[in-house]
């Protein structure tokens, strides 16, 4: 037992004594460190200035802003007359540009062309009965011709069949205009671009059904789009004509791309985030007549906008 506790006493003298050495040895080495010295800077290290005289001149100001591209004319197409979906043209694709004019979607005309022939066939049965009243009425004239025409006018409208005579002309104006309503029905079975446009989103595919609620395309005209921008409210005093001046700017795309653009007007509220003043810019020709690719709508462009010259 006595052993035991002699040995115990050993191991706790000998761990003491080994943490000691250590941390004696920590110190020593942190005395010891080498110190760095200072040196004195070489001549070649002083820097060299260009000075010039101050001149007096015109300064344009500029206003740098961020931006997103957004459509100037957008539309989501619907068909006005319901059918099955025939033909689709081929570019109707997501990207593909499309020509004013050009066919989009083409809508089953059977059951039009049917309803315009039989309202065709109407109006044919309303001019003959319109003819033969009128037949009648010269017939009825010319007996009162030969009694001498002594008839009070209340008789004379009615042996000369004047109600019947406007009701034949009403039954011929009226199957006049189901004619047109049917032909206007079988024209809209063709659906057509209504500008020079990308398309955005396509909804539709031969075989589907069309209806008035169903949107078939959607598409965004590519003449010209909107940079809708946000800039600080102090930077306006550089664009104080902003509403009734357009004010010359350049736009960056994301790979560097250059636009030239145009301030178009000053939006009524504030953005959500920042309170910041938000200012509508033009881009002509956006696919078209610019160097670089074309711009995409949703981008998130950088803006500059020269302002007003000062002195």
């Amino acid at each position: 037992m006595k052993q035991k506790i002699l040995n115990n006493l050993i191991g706790f003298v000998l761990s003491i004594a080994v943490l000691a050495a250590g941390v004696f040895g920590g110190m020593y080495f942190l005395k010891s460190k080498p110190e760095a010295q200072r040196r004195r800077p070489m001549s070649s290290m002083v820097p060299v200035v260009e000075t010039a005289p101050f001149t007096i001149g015109e300064q344009t100001l500029k206003v740098d802003c961020l931006g997103t591209v957004v459509a100037d004319t957008a539309a989501s197409i619907q068909a006005q007359v319901s059918g099955r979906i025939e033909e689709i043209n081929s570019r109707l694709v997501e990207g593909e540009l499309v020509r004013k004019g050009s066919i989009l979607v083409q809508i089953e005309k059977v059951d039009y062309q049917l309803a315009l022939a039989k309202a065709e066939a109407s109006l044919m049965t309303a001019q003959t009965k319109l003819r033969i009243e009128e037949g009648q009425q010269d017939a009825v004239r010319h007996e009162l011709e030969m009694m001498g025409g002594d008839v009070s006018d209340s008789h004379r409208d009615l042996m000369l069949r004047e109600p019947q005579l406007k009701s034949a002309q009403a039954a011929v104006r009226s199957a006049e205009l189901a004619v047109e309503s049917a032909q206007l029905n079988l024209d809209r079975t063709t659906i057509r671009a209504p500008y020079d446009a990308v398309v955005v989103r396509r909804n539709a595919d031969v075989g589907d059904f069309a209806s008035a609620s169903k949107v078939l395309v959607e598409l965004a005209a590519i003449d010209r789009y909107f940079i809708r921008a946000s800039v600080p409210l102090n930077s306006l005093n550089s664009l104080p004509e902003i509403g009734s001046r357009a004010y010359p700017a350049m736009v960056t795309l994301s790979d560097g791309s250059k636009r030239e653009a145009k301030t178009y007007r000053l939006l009524p509220d504030l953005s959500e985030r920042g309170r910041m003043a938000r200012i509508l810019l033009t881009v002509d020709d956006p696919y078209e007549g610019n160097s670089g690719r074309q711009m995409l709508l949703g981008e998130y462009v950088r803006v500059s906008i020269e302002g007003e010259p000062v002195d």
